[in-house]
């Protein structure tokens, strides 16, 4: 039986995004704060507001690329913690109103990637989810290196799941 596309990305984003929501929240209270949405690993890296919107870019392209949805445009406008949650909570409404069955049956539906045409299983599989993941694993380490407290339970959620 194959995998539905739903299950390889809807939930592991909403996860993640939720998990990220935390460890924003952890970081607008570090003494630091101010200066963390503009901060970045490197000086050639984009800032922490930009993986936040590509984080949610890429969930919410998901969802509007499978489902044949109207793409919810979102500025990029983020500079505070206030709004990079707001964009989060927006994101995640999104995914909420995804439904599993309009994802069935769309393994081999090309998708139009900037040019780029690729089936929908590869786009999930070998795009969206590392893209995403690449965005949120550099959020949490320009936070981890500006001195947040953090950890691995954070970045996975394990203490928000109770584990």
């Amino acid at each position: 039986m194959p995998i539905n596309l739903y299950d390889a990305s809807v939930p592991v984003f909403t996860t993640a995004l939720e998990n990220l929501s935390l460890i924003l929240q952890k970081a607008s209270t570090h003494s630091a704060a101010s200066s963390l949405p503009s901060s970045s690993l490197i000086a050639d890296m984009k800032p922490l507001t930009f993986q936040i919107q590509t984080c949610s870019d890429t969930a919410k392209g998901l969802v509007h690329r499978l489902t044949d949805s109207v793409l919810v445009s979102i500025p990029d406008t983020e500079v505070t913690f206030e709004d990079m949650q707001g964009r989060i909570s927006k994101t995640l409404e999104i995914l909420k109103g995804a439904k599993r069955e309009d994802f069935e049956g769309k393994e081999d539906e090309e998708i139009d990637l900037r040019g780029r045409k690729m089936k929908a299983k590869q786009y999930v599989l070998e795009f969206a989810v590392p893209n995403f993941y690449f965005h949120y694993t550099t959020a949490y380490g320009i936070l981890r290196m500006k001195g947040v407290e953090l950890g691995k339970s954070d970045f996975l959620g394990l203490d928000r799941k109770g584990q």
